[in-house]
């Protein structure tokens, strides 16, 4: 232990510890004198700081400091980012030191439901902590992945229907919302993701080279986490979409809608994108999805993100009797997509109660 006389007339005592993995770590604390009596007192709070950091091995912190190391090397920044912030919270929550092999099914369950959150939370952080607990298993951190086997998602508190229902908005709902939308720029952005059913990371990255005049051409996707823009989020996002009449009708207007703006913001005129922001910067998801979800909160009930428009767009097409796989292609989506499924599943559901109140009003015979 060393020390160093502060400007101010006090003493900064500092030590090294060596490490688990072999590596040293400073601490420091800063005493009013420079006596035995100081220099016991501060090595008493020394060595209860060293111990108090210290990382055991096989412990949570350790082996999720080496499987962020290994994601950031070998997925999309992005996915990486995600993981990290995630699962850092998740070993939080668990306890940096839990040692992996000490983890249960029940210890996890009961550390999720300590936090209050909603049963699709939960669930979000077990899907992620599954993928790093089997990672850990490959790489010997711990022995068995039955603390993640035995762990079954939550069951949601509100109906299958209801969950299905809050991922989209009807026709009507649809109407309503742009009736009631007072904002020009939102009002745009709005009926072009209905129309279109992008991802607004593939909205926002747009550029006025990828449309034709028949054709919208999606090839890549910003993530507003990291600050990139990437290739889409699969092999199938990558698509061209074809601009039907209302569509077409829509570009129109936004681009006239930029024209003007341009004239009061000159960042606009040379940014890079087909609909920035007024800095001539990616359009803002977070803006969007603020006001977006005042606004389906007030006119529909609940609060949808921009995201729900995607979905909202291929309820729109189902009911006007496209198929599945046409509907998938669309959106960029192999044909096992999950929601788009349960959407179309939904959607059929009810042009069949239709139906049959259409046929019970008339007389074949």
């Amino acid at each position: 232990m060393w020390c160093i006389k502060l400007k101010n007339g006090k003493y900064k005592f500092i030590e090294r510890y060596i490490q688990p993995d072999r590596s040293y770590k400073k601490f420091s604390v800063t005493m009013e004198k420079n006596n035995a009596q100081a220099r016991k007192q501060a090595k008493v709070v020394l060595d209860a700081r060293a111990a108090a950091a210290i990382i055991p091995k096989n412990s949570l912190k350790e082996a999720l400091d080496a499987y962020l190391l290994e994601c950031e090397k070998t997925i999309r920044k992005a996915t990486a980012a995600r993981n990290r912030t995630a699962l850092t919270k998740m070993v939080k929550i668990l306890g940096e030191k839990k040692l992996m092999d000490s983890l249960t099914a029940s210890y996890i369950r009961s550390a999720l439901l300590q936090q209050g959150k909603s049963e699709k939370w939960m669930n979000n952080y077990i899907k992620r902590f599954n993928t790093f607990i089997r990672w850990a298993y490959r790489n010997d951190y711990i022995s068995s992945t039955s603390c993640i086997d035995k762990l079954e998602p939550f069951k949601p508190k509100v109906s299958h229907k209801e969950e299905i229902m809050n991922k989209y908005l009807s026709t009507e709902e649809l109407k309503s919302v742009l009736d009631n939308c007072v904002s020009e720029q939102w009002k745009l952005a709005i009926e072009f993701l209905s129309l279109t059913g992008m991802r607004f990371g593939e909205f926002a990255a747009l550029r006025a080279d990828d449309f034709s005049d028949s054709e919208i051409t999606v090839q890549r996707t910003y993530n507003p986490a990291v600050k990139e823009e990437n290739a889409p989020k699969t092999y199938n996002s990558f698509r061209k979409l074809h601009i039907q009449p209302e569509l077409a009708e829509c570009i129109k207007r936004i681009n006239l809608y930029i024209k003007k703006e341009k004239l009061t913001h000159p960042e606009l005129r040379c940014s890079p994108y087909w609909f920035p922001n007024p800095d001539g910067k990616h359009i803002s998801n977070a803006a969007f999805d603020k006001y977006f979800k005042k606004l389906t909160k007030e006119v529909a009930g609940r609060e949808l993100t921009a995201h729900a428009l995607r979905h909202t767009h291929a309820s729109l097409l189902f009911e006007k009797g496209l198929s599945l796989d046409a509907v998938s292609r669309r959106l960029g989506h192999g044909s096992n997509s999950r929601v788009t499924r349960e959407v179309y599943l939904h959607i059929t559901e009810n042009l069949q109660k239709k139906d049959a109140a259409a046929l019970d009003k008339i007389s074949l015979l």
